[in-house]
Formats: C-alpha cells, structure tokens, sequence
C-alpha cells in the first residue's frame, strides 16, 4: 500500500515542488488511423459453398499519425498529422482544425 501512495503523491510533490498550474500540465498523445478497413464487415458466400469471398480494397494498407495534445486548463494545442508519403499537397489540411501541421514522412521499404 505504501508503493501506491508514494506513486500518486509524486506527481503532487512535483506540481506544488515546481508551481506549476493546469495551464503548464499537458497530455499527449499518439495514434494510427487507416483509410482502409483491416477486416472486412460483410463475407459473401453461396449457400453450401466452402469457398469465401469479400470486397476489399486493392491499396495497401499504411498508417498516418495524429499527434494530439491538451491541458488540465482545457486549451489544446493543434495537431499534427504524419502521411507516410514522399509527397504530398493542401487537399490533406482540408478539414483539419486551424493552426494544424501537415507532414509527410516518406515510406522506407
């Protein structure tokens, strides 16, 4: 029991050891979006057949990156999306919210 308080009283000990307020506490993070589905929702098949078919898409199936970041006092930083492409144009900031970064880190085979 004594591990765990001393696992959250640290954190404590750091926010009032330094001043800190919720405006200087931020969380990040990362995730991988796809523009494709990994499994497909529906199979086809003939009743009594054994083999199985679906609709999949033919492109290969590459990640991007969302960074995301926000404070304890609610105000977020924009994010930053990472294409895996040598190249890219504006069309990927379309929708994006402003002040976002677009980048584009080319795919090492």
């Amino acid at each position: 029991m004594e591990r765990v308080n001393e696992f959250f009283d640290l954190p404590e000990r750091i926010v009032e050891g330094n001043n800190l307020d919720a405006t200087r506490i931020y969380n990040f993070d990362d995730t991988g979006l796809t523009a494709f589905q990994n499994k497909p929702r529906r199979v086809l098949s003939m009743k009594g057949w054994s083999k199985m078919f679906s609709v999949s898409s033919g492109e290969r199936v590459v990640n991007t990156t969302a960074v995301c970041c926000v404070s304890a006092a609610d105000c977020y930083v924009p994010p930053m999306l990472i294409f895996k492409r040598d190249e890219g144009c504006d069309d990927f900031k379309d929708g994006a919210p402003p002040g976002s970064v677009v980048t584009f880190h080319p795919i090492v085979t």
